[in-house]
């Protein structure tokens, strides 16, 4: 039976809740998330307003309307589009450079002496929630000459699938001939900025990939058909760069430009996908960019954006005051996907403070000239965010996962082994960081152990010394993660080396007869009969040893050395006459 076992220090943190609950209940003022383990999305469209001759101070309305904002709500990754406009903000001229911007966003966070306007920064989201942090920022260098995507994150970027790169400011490809998808080209006028995510690995089991889309405006046919290109353009960058369309290799068609990823993404990795999509279900027609974000090439079926590849899903956010989904007057243009195979939605919602009515958070107490008039005073478009439940590790409160069942493939149990320098091999067993090793000899002796890293893709390993001929033992492998460890369904199998007289079955002296060169445990004139016809042929399975080498101890004993030689013809003769006691 397969012995699994959970570590007690692990036992006992997977009986402390995670979090708190009732942190989400905007009827009461209250925009926390319900589980700390839960990640936050927020995308936000804040119409030019984080730019460099931005005033920052509790007296501008729109950026103390931002500030406050996204202190309220406390993301864990935020999206926002229109950053960096200094001319649509009406304070300045031209777009910020990637630095300018970067320094910005920190102004936003953290305050500071601004270096561009002078003076100090006096609303800033610490201001408001002490002790948050987004650390992470990142800037595409991709612009319309107007603005630029920002994505910023409590948690770092890191690559997650083997190319080398963590951030992308866009996506480009070259058309798929294969299937009627993509379009040559990029992700649109602005890009399709994409971060990969390295999650704490105590307390989730995957990472996560993030994208930021802020599409064309517009009603003419020329925008409609951008649009549905850049669309096109990220939902298959999606199937086929992070999910493998389905065979487990990425970019299987050789479309995609950039650096070649080496992996898809693992199963407990998911992807979501936000931004101002400028576009409400169909239109000029085209099918809309969330239907291709969402569904991929149609709806239902097995080409869809989830990581298993059926159909994603576009988070059902709404005001909670009032259900709306509009994010921009009476419209929906901003949208979060994310892969429900892997993510599950536990709340969702659009911020329109004017609805808040006397629900009003400690966050926003104080700006003037009233509360309720902060959405509209911030921004154009309305934030929405997405709280989603991701696979969890022990430590972040999940049910404990130790390694999967897996077998011994060699040594066979009960046979006889021919070679002292022993490969051991075993199956995969799923979920294992780590595989333990141990041959138990005569007398409760341990004559080798080893610990290999799951990562292998061999599975296998030689003993090293060799182990003694004419003994028996046994082999146990334990599979090994930080949720517990699993031993091999069959750990405990005997094996026996063979004497080295041992080479043939008894009776089995010439080709062709069952059991002709395999060791029978017994030692015979017929193994001394099958040696000598190897020898005096000069058959290379009659090198034994190196020339000189015929006494334990000499350099070379019980090495081949390429000749066949009386020196040979000696050492198994000592081996054959003692045979195994």
């Amino acid at each position: 039976m397969t012995k699994k076992t959970i570590p007690a220090i692990a036992l006992s943190a997977c009986a402390i809740a995670p979090t708190a609950m009732g942190q989400y209940d905007p009827a009461n003022a209250q925009w926390g998330k319900d589980v700390d383990t839960d990640i936050r999305i927020v995308t936000w469209n804040i119409e030019d307003t984080v730019c460099s001759t931005e005033t920052k101070t509790t007296s501008s309305q729109d950026w103390d309307g931002v500030v406050r904002t996204i202190a309220m709500l406390r993301p864990d990754v935020l999206l926002l589009q229109e950053a960096g406009d200094n001319s649509g903000n009406g304070t300045g001229g031209g777009v910020d450079s990637v630095s300018t911007l970067t320094t910005v966003v920190e102004l936003l966070l953290r305050g500071g002496t601004d270096p561009f306007r002078g003076g100090a920064v006096s609303s800033y989201v610490q201001l408001y929630a002490p002790g948050f942090d987004m650390p992470y920022i990142f800037v595409t260098s991709d612009t319309d000459n107007f603005n630029r995507n920002v994505i910023v994150s409590r948690f770092p970027f890191a690559d997650l699938n083997g190319n080398g790169q963590a951030t992308y400011g866009d996506i480009a490809m070259l058309q798929d001939s294969t299937v009627d998808w993509n379009r040559s080209g990029d992700g649109g006028i602005r890009g399709q900025q994409v971060v990969e995510i390295d999650l704490p690995n105590d307390t989730y089991l995957g990472d996560l990939v993030v994208g930021n889309a802020h599409l064309k405006s517009g009603g003419g046919s020329s925008d409609f058909s951008q649009r549905d290109t850049a669309a096109r353009n990220a939902s298959y960058f999606v199937y086929y760069q992070y999910n493998g369309a389905g065979t487990g290799t990425p970019d299987p068609n050789n479309r995609i430009l950039g650096a070649a990823p080496t992996t898809v993404l693992d199963a407990n990795t998911p992807v979501v996908w936000g931004g101002d999509w400028n576009q409400e279900g169909a239109g000029g027609g085209f099918r809309g960019p969330a239907a291709w974000f969402e569904e991929g090439l149609g709806a239902g079926g097995l080409d869809g954006t989830d990581a298993d590849n059926t159909d994603a899903t576009i988070a059902n956010a709404a005001n909670p005051f009032t259900g709306s989904l509009d994010t921009l007057g009476s419209s929906r243009l901003d949208y979060i996907m994310f892969q429900d195979s892997i993510a599950t939605e536990r709340n969702s919602f659009v911020v329109n403070t004017g609805n808040f009515g006397t629900a009003i958070p400690p966050e926003l107490i104080g700006y003037s000239p009233s509360p309720l008039f902060v959405s509209n005073r911030a921004a154009d478009h309305r934030a929405v965010g997405v709280d989603l439940i991701l696979p969890l590790g022990m430590n972040g409160g999940g049910d404990p996962t130790p390694p999967g069942d897996f077998f011994i493939t060699s040594p066979i149990v009960n046979t006889l082994t021919n070679d002292p320098a022993t490969t051991i091999s075993w199956e995969e067993s799923t979920d294992a960081a780590t595989y333990d090793i141990e041959v138990l000899g005569p007398n409760a002796t341990t004559p080798f152990s080893a610990t290999e890293d799951a990562t292998t893709t061999t599975r296998s390993i030689v003993v090293d010394p060799a182990l003694d001929p004419c003994e028996t033992y046994a082999v146990n492998i334990t599979a090994v993660n930080e949720d517990g460890s699993t031993d091999a369904t069959n750990s405990g199998l005997v094996f026996t080396i063979r004497g080295l007289g041992d080479v043939t079955t008894e009776g089995a002296t010439l080709p062709g007869q069952p059991g002709f060169g395999v060791p029978d445990g017994l030692t015979t004139l017929d193994d001394l009969g099958y040696y000598l016809n190897l020898w005096l042929v000069g058959n290379l399975e009659a090198d034994l040893t190196t020339s000189g080498a015929t006494l334990v101890g000499q350099p070379g004993f019980g090495v081949p050395d390429g000749l066949v030689e009386l020196d040979d013809l000696g050492y198994f003769l000592n081996f054959w006459l003692v045979g195994c006691p």
